[in-house]
């Protein structure tokens, strides 16, 4: 098994963690590169390799490392965290025109409308909006924060919500 601070296991349990929570997320890689017969450091194909083992399994864990797998595939090189910049720059006002002001709440309807249901989905995140008061657009981390409310939430809306957080990273915000 790999060392903890080895920075690929680091970076596939953060690619994996918010859909499926830290312990899960370090589970399946520490099983995986274990399957693998990983150890001490990994290569950038190691960490492919063991989010693409993770994506045969079932369920949301499967779903999860598949679109990670699909993120890395479209240029998203390992050791980068393009999402994390992408946050910096709308919090900071220094990114394109079109992100400084934040998107519509919609957009967040749309990532929960295909499990909740379109009129479901936007009774959930106008009332999670109103509970964190937050207005018609938000920002990447406002909308970050209220998937991670709604996540909180027992059932289908919480599990759809952590699928979404994994989605919303997918986004060009």
């Amino acid at each position: 098994m790999p060392r903890p601070e080895d920075p690929s296991r680091s970076r596939a349990i953060e690619l994996l963690s918010p859909a499926l929570g830290d312990a899960l997320a370090r589970q399946s890689v520490d099983d995986a590169a274990k399957a693998l017969g990983l150890e001490v450091r990994w290569s950038a194909g190691d960490l492919r390799a063991v989010i693409d083992l993770v994506a045969r399994e079932p369920g949301l864990v499967g779903i999860t490392a598949r679109v990670v797998a699909r993120r890395l595939t479209k240029g998203d090189r390992p050791g980068t965290t393009t999402s994390d910049a992408r946050v910096a720059n709308v919090e900071s006002g220094a990114g394109p025109a079109s992100t400084r002001g934040g998107r519509s709440i919609d957009t967040l309807v749309e990532l929960l409308g295909p499990a909740l249901g379109d009129e479901r989905a936007r009774s959930t995140v106008t009332e999670a909006a109103k509970a964190l008061n937050l207005g018609p657009r938000v920002s990447m981390a406002e909308a970050m924060r209220l998937l991670e409310h709604l996540a909180a939430t027992p059932g289908v809306v919480g599990i759809s919500a952590r699928f979404a957080k994994t989605r919303l990273h997918l986004l060009l915000w």
